[in-house]
Parts: C-alpha cells; structure tokens; sequence
C-alpha cells in the first residue's frame, strides 16, 4: 500500500503525529513492511527517506530487506530479528500499512499473533499504533487476511490499548479498508484473547 491522499492513507498519518503531540524530529518509528509516500507510483519515494529527512529515527522489517529495511519475516518473534532489540518499548510510533494481511505461517495462525505482538512490543507506553488493512466486507484485492472493528475492539481491550481513531474508507465498491489508530497504556506483556488469534479472512 502506498502511503497516500488517494487512499487516506496519508491524512491517518497526520492524525497519528497530531495525537502523538512530538516534534518529528525527536521520534522513533518502526514500519511493518517497506512502504512509499506519493500520490502517484512513479513518484513515490520510500518512506523511510521522508521520516530521516524530517529527522526522525526510522526502521522498517521486510522479508527482503529492500530499500533500507531490516530483513525480518513478520510471522516470526521480532526478538529474533537482532537490528531490533534497540527499538522495542522506544518507539512513538508503530505502522502497519497493508502488511499484516500478508503475515502468515503455513499451517497456522501464529504468524498473525507474532506480527501484532511485534507492533505491540516495539511501541512505547503512550506510543502509538497505526493500522490501515483490508475489511472484511466489501475488498477483493490480495492478502490473506482481512480485518473488522470488533477485531479491533477485542484487541484493545485485552491490552488495555486506547482506540484514538476507527474507522473504514471506501475507494471503491471492491475496496474498502479499515484504518486504526491505537495507543499503548500499560508495560504488560501482549495478548491476541482466547479467541482471538485467527482473524476474519475472505
């Protein structure tokens, strides 16, 4: 997903900086994946330029490892991924553009826990969280897992997270995406909830 105006994905980044009340100069951001900012593919530019440029201190996780993330595969323990023992608890703010609905580990469901666990981790108490994923009503594009409020909700609640901002955009009649921005309020450890480990899929 390109971090945009077309999609909205670009003013729920605003909204985030807005809550988090930080000089940008000053944060510390982790990026699920490796995302570029543009209203236009071909002039898009990766993310990770525009957050050092403004002078925060940035990393991403990709599988691959391209345009300067660090190569982690979300599914697995971000403990594991050594770049990152620096960054977690320490970051303003967490983003998930697009990525987790393509974590997945064959023949389970851990790879979902391990890539929300991570965002969780690596956000510092008071940090935020923001999320902009396919719903489960009304997308038909890629990825393997799409998402709802209640999904959220439950989340929250069992992280005792607060939800600043929920809510879905409709590009278009096959795309329709949620987007959640999350603080975290307490050093306890991550928890998915009993029944909450495999999310809505299509």
């Amino acid at each position: 997903m390109i971090i945009s105006t077309m999609n909205g994905s670009r003013e729920l980044l605003l909204e985030a900086l807005d809550i988090a009340r930080l000089p940008i100069h000053r944060m510390r951001v982790a990026e699920l994946g490796s995302r570029d900012i543009g209203d236009l593919s071909q002039t898009a530019i990766p993310s990770k330029l525009v957050w050092e440029w403004f002078g925060a201190a940035h990393i991403s996780f990709a599988p691959t490892g391209q345009r300067g993330s660090v190569r982690h595969d979300m599914s697995q323990p971000i403990e594991d991924c050594d770049e990152a023992s620096d960054w977690i608890g320490a970051c303003d703010i967490v983003t998930n553009f697009g990525t987790t609905q393509n974590v997945h580990q064959p023949g389970s469901e851990w790879g979902q826990y391990e890539a929300f666990r991570a965002m969780h981790e690596l956000c510092r108490v008071g940090g935020l969280m923001v999320h902009a994923v396919p719903h489960v009503e009304g997308y038909t594009g890629g990825g393997l897992y799409r998402y709802d409020q209640r999904w959220f909700v439950e989340l929250a609640r069992v992280n005792d997270c607060h939800i600043h901002q929920m809510q879905t955009r409709e590009l278009s009649k096959d795309t329709r995406l949620l987007y959640v921005i999350m603080e975290r309020r307490t050093r306890d450890l991550f928890d998915m909830g009993h029944h909450w480990r495999n999310p809505p899929t299509k």
